[in-house]
């Protein structure tokens, strides 16, 4: 077994199943608490983590960041939990989370009762890639003060890539994913990634520019596909692409782009409410 990943388990009482959370690149499992807390008053037991490179989650000292490699870390956290014999578990994941729960819908296929994927399909998407390592790139890490940190993802970071929507989460991410370091006693602290940096660009690499359709096709569990109305990330096309296999239910979210339980928070969990009782 791997290491461990941090997690987060919020279990109920007499629960319809059990509903586990992947967040997607630069996130945490922070990222759910708003979802999470609306299900687990459904009487959904939900469990979170911060995937390998991520949040308080281990760094891979071999810089192994394949997906099939994080699909697995979340095994070994479901199994180390010890769940009941029989319980009905549910795999959801938001963008680099949704390819992650194709890869392991592939490599397990009878074992998640479905499988949710918000706003990414298997197809390569390059131009989001090289969009997301410009952003990284014009962050200039590390900060002295938090106050700095803030001053320049509420003022500089838009200014720097204007094409990010004054709507998007995206400065929120990155400015939540600065940690505190100090290497020295007799030097300043300073304000760098939590997140490992090459590790993020081989996700990015690796995880969003290939092709997974026939990952996506091996697939059995039932499939529902969560798309923002304003997406670049899903177009309509590969939606469309995308229903041709049996078993799949697509939900279109209005007001709402790739961040979508974020942007519309009640929009996403309406969606996931009805497919869940459509099965």
């Amino acid at each position: 077994m791997s290491d461990l990943l941090n997690y987060k388990l919020t279990q109920v009482d007499n629960e319809k199943g059990i509903l586990v959370f992947v967040h997607g690149l630069l996130g945490a499992g922070q990222n759910w608490t708003q979802v999470i807390s609306h299900f687990s008053r459904q009487r959904w037991t939900c469990l979170s983590m911060d995937l390998r490179g991520h949040g308080k989650s281990f760094h891979s000292k071999e810089g192994d960041y394949t997906l099939e490699s994080m699909a697995l870390d979340i095994f070994d956290l479901i199994k180390s939990l010890n769940f009941e014999t029989g319980s009905k578990v549910h795999l959801v994941g938001h963008s680099l989370g949704a390819r992650i729960a194709m890869v392991a819908g592939a490599l397990r296929p009878s074992f998640f009762e479905s499988i949710v994927l918000e706003d990414l399909g298997p197809e390569p998407v390059v131009a989001v890639t090289s969009r997301t390592i410009k952003w990284l790139e014009s962050v200039p890490v590390p900060f002295m003060s938090r106050s700095e940190a803030k001053s320049f993802f509420k003022n500089d970071f838009r200014q720097l890539n204007p094409e990010i929507s004054e709507t998007s989460p995206l400065g929120s991410f990155f400015y939540m994913n600065l940690k505190e370091f100090s290497t020295d006693k007799n030097r300043p602290t300073q304000y760098s990634w939590r997140f490992d940096y090459e590790g993020a660009i081989s996700h990015l690499k690796l995880g969003l520019n290939k092709d997974f359709w026939k990952i996506y096709n091996l697939i059995e569990s039932p499939i529902a596909i969560i798309r923002g109305e304003n997406s670049d990330h899903l177009t309509e096309e590969v939606l469309e692409k995308m229903k041709l296999k049996q078993g799949v239910k697509s939900y279109i979210v209005s007001d709402a782009g790739h961040w979508v339980h974020f942007e519309n928070l009640d929009g996403f969990n309406k969606a996931l409410e009805a497919f869940f009782e459509s099965l």
